[in-house]
């Protein structure tokens, strides 16, 4: 579905997602980022990383039809390179979320309190949208965004559980009168629609 809203319009929905980023590590790292179930996403143990490689290859045998060997273990270890990347939490606090509006954005259409449907712009365009929005709104000396930190091919969801922003997100989004719009029930994940319906309290909008 295309938007009817105005660029500003859309901006204003990504800053009520999006939050500030001081109350965001407080309400999902309230023992500290290391202590977050999100961190792993950004530095997972080799663990962690062949379970996430090894849902990767599953997904794509069974997207593609192949039947494509999946490394044991001790097969994926050997070419395993340990993660030496600095922990920056608030510049990975901040990739966390702009992963996720983006994921929420883009199979979604949002309704704003006038009535008019806001839907981001697919693929790497969206990306980058909420990139510079990023950068503009919530500057980091540490960082600055792209695209590609935002719009990337690497599953969220096979590290980490994020049910606990999408409900984050519903109810910022009840508190400014926004509200969902779906094409059809199978166009939005299931974790998505189980967050808005213990939000809201009822099954979100459908296209007329």
């Amino acid at each position: 579905m295309k938007t009817n809203c105005s660029k500003k319009k859309t901006i204003e929905l990504l800053k009520v997602l999006i939050g500030d980023m001081e109350e965001n590590m407080q309400l999902l790292a309230p023992n500290g980022w290391e202590a977050s179930p999100y961190y792993a996403f950004f530095h997972p143990t080799p663990e962690q990383s062949y379970q996430a490689n090894l849902l990767f290859c599953e997904h794509t045998n069974r997207i593609f039809k192949k039947k494509e060997t999946i490394p044991t273990f001790e097969e994926y270890m050997q070419d395993y390179e340990e993660d030496n990347l600095p922990v920056k939490p608030e510049a990975e606090l901040y990739e966390l979320i702009g992963r996720l509006v983006y994921m929420l954005c883009e199979y979604n259409n949002i309704k704003d309190p006038s009535g008019c449907i806001i839907a981001l712009e697919d693929g790497r365009d969206g990306g980058e949208f909420i990139a510079q929005l990023l950068n503009m709104h919530y500057p980091l000396d540490e960082k600055e965004f792209v695209d590609s930190d935002v719009y990337s091919a690497i599953c969220l969801e096979d590290y980490i559980d994020p049910y606990p922003v999408w409900l984050l997100f519903f109810q910022r989004m009840k508190a400014h009168h926004y509200d969902m719009f779906i094409e059809a029930e199978n166009a939005s994940s299931a974790d998505i629609l189980q967050a808005y319906r213990e939000v809201y309290g009822k099954q979100p909008l459908y296209k007329n």
